[in-house]
């Protein structure tokens, strides 16, 4: 092919392609449409027949409710078997799990929960607002008596605690004993939530 066919073929392949992408938008706007994109409601304001509406009356298999246990008042224990503290440490949102998870094994334990001792923990979380929402829940107290404010709590590990029975069969009998035990939650606990209960705010 010589240079003057090339540069003419290529001339109008130009002018061509064009054209076929101006076809089909051309055929779509020009056609008429065989049914009204949208179904307006009436002058009225009245809905639709109901046959129309089956579609949303049908009931999903599962559905959400309301958590009711958490509002619901429960009945605090006429004796706690001791106080626990929950040692948090890590990002905010390690020291939000920290937390209810600590809130769970309280409840659990039938303990009375003791306001973590972190430098800065009233300027991230509104203490006075945790207290109360835990109320008839769980206790949760800023100071200690003053028998056992003196001494430092039992330290117990928790990085084999996997269910209720281990903490009720190995971390109560320390609570009884010591009254006072601080808790620090595994790295494993944190990655999957193996607290007994984990509440989330």
């Amino acid at each position: 092919m010589t240079p003057a066919a090339a540069w003419c073929a290529q001339h109008r392949l130009r002018f061509l392609l064009p054209s076929l992408f101006l076809a089909p938008v051309l055929f779509f706007l020009l056609s008429p449409p065989s049914s009204p994109p949208f179904v307006s409601l009436p002058a009225s304001g009245e809905l639709p027949p109901l046959s129309s509406r089956l579609i949303w009356a049908q009931r999903w298999l599962v559905e959400w409710r309301p958590c009711g246990w958490w509002t619901a008042p429960l009945q605090a224990p006429s004796r706690r078997n001791g106080y626990i503290r929950i040692d948090c440490y890590g990002g905010l949102n390690q020291l939000r799990r920290d937390l209810c998870d600590g809130i769970g094994v309280a409840r659990l334990l039938n303990a009375t929960m003791v306001y973590p001792s972190l430098s800065g923990f009233a300027d991230v979380f509104d203490v006075d607002y945790f207290i109360e929402q835990t109320r008839g829940y769980v206790e949760v107290v800023k100071d200690l008596p003053a028998e056992i404010a003196s001494r430092e709590p039992f330290k117990v590990d928790c990085s084999k605690r996997k269910g209720h029975f281990d903490y009720v069969e190995t971390v109560l009998p320390a609570l009884l004993e010591h009254q006072y035990i601080s808790l620090t939650p595994a790295m494993n606990q944190r990655r999957i939530g193996s607290a007994p209960y984990l509440i989330d705010p």
